[in-house]
């Protein structure tokens, strides 16, 4: 019985002594959150995709490449360490090279940044084998160095990933247009607000249909909907933020008032002119196929003077 009870006691030892190895635990894997993956603590380690098994480059792993490259930047930008980011990119890619300028350019130029957050909204694999794109929204404060505080910005992305020599990296960068739609009240007219920018303008019932609408993080582009789909869009109007206001007035008063310019002044938002262009070309004249969308086109023309009065700053 003393025997029985001794090796008990062993066993006992030794099991304790075996759950508290750290070899033989397992690493959390990321939480995904949203759609996004995020580390509590990010690693510029590459995803060798190799010794995954069969998972090889699922949602789950190109996430939190995503993931840890979001938080790594902002650590690369503050403390102009391109090396933070460098093992997550393939070398010598479009993104490589850009933001390897990028971290050094911000650097000398004192911004620094804070991530406030971010979300990975789509992940879709494209035609290429083992090439994805990844579209990402992100909030980031940003403090220049005039600045006593941080102002927060939003941008959207798409990110291209691929698998090369058996690892996952980022290639390529664009800017992710959203398309946005305006908000129809009763008989009255569309209403078009724009939350990065900051202003609303009404648009005719007449319209609707007929166009839609592409936000950047400082521009709203509206485009024409063809009737006939095998012809492209049109470019309806721009309205964009055109610079500061302290440099609008260097400008204007620096003979900018007597040039002929092709961009209407509609206000002044949080400090920023925001301004209006229209088409530069007449692009469905003379041609046959577009014959109704140029006469269509030309309707919807006459009455942007009207949408441009109606811009007002969101408040």
């Amino acid at each position: 019985m003393k025997f029985y009870l001794i090796l008990l006691a062993l066993m006992f030892i030794l099991t304790s002594c075996s759950n508290n190895d750290p070899a033989n635990n397992e690493k959390p894997s990321p939480s995904v959150v949203n759609g996004s993956s995020k580390n509590e603590i990010a690693t510029n380690a590459p995803l060798d995709i190799d010794k995954l098994g069969g998972a090889k480059a699922d949602d789950f792993f190109i996430s939190e490449l995503v993931a840890n490259y979001e938080n790594l930047l902002i650590q690369a930008i503050n403390n102009n360490e391109f090396t933070a980011i460098e093992n997550l990119l393939i070398v010598n890619s479009p993104l490589y090279n850009s933001q390897k300028k990028l971290v050094k350019d911000l650097y000398a130029k004192r911004v620094q940044e804070k991530m406030v957050d971010f979300s990975i909204e789509k992940i879709e694999s494209l035609e290429k084998e083992g090439t994805y794109n990844v579209y990402v929204n992100e909030r980031i404060a940003i403090k220049y160095p005039d600045k006593q505080d941080f102002e927060t910005k939003e941008f959207n992305w798409i990110y291209k990933v691929v698998e090369s020599d058996g690892k996952l990296g980022l290639s390529d960068i664009e800017k992710w247009v959203r398309e946005t739609t305006p908000i129809e009240i009763g008989n009255g007219p569309i209403i078009y607000k724009n939350e990065k920018i900051g202003f609303k303008i009404n648009i005719p019932k007449s319209w609707k249909d007929k166009y839609e609408v592409k936000e950047t993080d400082d521009t709203a582009i509206i485009y024409y909907q063809p009737i006939n789909k095998n012809i492209e869009k049109a470019i309806l109007f721009e309205i964009d933020i055109w610079g500061t206001e302290a440099e609008w007035n260097d400008w204007w008063n620096n003979g900018g008032e007597s040039q002929a310019v092709p961009f209407r002044k509609l206000g002044i938002v949080k400090g920023h002119i925001v301004t209006s262009t229209g088409p530069s070309e007449a692009i469905y004249q003379g041609r046959a196929e577009a014959k109704e969308d140029s006469e269509q086109y030309d309707k919807l023309l006459l009455d942007i003077k009207n949408i441009l009065d109606s811009f007002r700053v969101l408040k």
